[in-house]
């Protein structure tokens, strides 16, 4: 069996994170945990925070996916990225707080900018969304984001389920009349709201 060295890679970046501060951890020291060589290292990742945007894309928000936007079932994906979010909380907060060119909050703002223009359009139809819908997208897209980081840097006293809610209902305001119209029961966040209510 072909052994996966994206995967492996991460576990080791992840483990190791526990011993010692993210921003100090080297290629060599991933190397030495994993016994991979240097050129296997840089034929699967450009650099460690490569990796880190790897983590982040393959094991935290798995669920938000590309092409098969409509696919996302939105209740679903929130509660599996805010669950991680918990799981990963440590190697998150100090990835979080390494503040240099392209850092992983600049990557997470992107990511998330981008899926919520597809998903949003998505929906919207062929035609291209008028440029006051992407500005909706954005800010809820960023707003989202925020608290998320919020929530994780600081520890805010909100459970999984609560914060979820609150970011489906925000979104149910502010998105559902400018997206979805007259045609709101069709409308992924209200079946979003009706699933997270359900949940124990």
């Amino acid at each position: 069996m072909a052994i996966d060295v994206k995967r492996l890679l991460a576990g080791a970046l992840l483990s190791l994170c526990e011993q010692k501060p993210l921003s100090k951890i080297t290629v060599t020291d991933l190397r030495q945990e994993t016994g991979i060589s240097r050129q296997t290292f840089y034929n699967h990742f450009k650099d460690k925070q490569h990796l880190i945007e790897y983590i982040y894309e393959a094991m935290i928000i798995s669920e938000w996916k590309y092409p098969s936007v409509l696919n996302t079932d939105f209740c679903d994906a929130l509660i599996s990225c805010l669950e991680c979010d918990v799981r990963y909380r440590s190697f998150l907060k100090q990835a979080l707080q390494i503040k240099e060119q392209n850092c992983l909050q600049d990557f997470m703002y992107e990511h998330s900018k981008k899926f919520n223009r597809a998903w949003h359009q998505a929906y919207y139809g062929p035609d291209p969304m008028p440029e006051f819908l992407c500005f909706a997208s954005d800010y809820h897209s960023a707003a989202q984001l925020y608290m998320r980081i919020e929530w994780i840097l600081n520890d805010l006293p909100i459970s999984v389920k609560q914060l979820a809610e609150n970011i489906i209902r925000l979104r149910v305001v502010g998105l559902n009349d400018l997206f979805f119209g007259e045609n709101k029961e069709n409308s992924p966040y209200i079946e979003a709201l009706k699933k997270i209510e359900y949940m124990d």
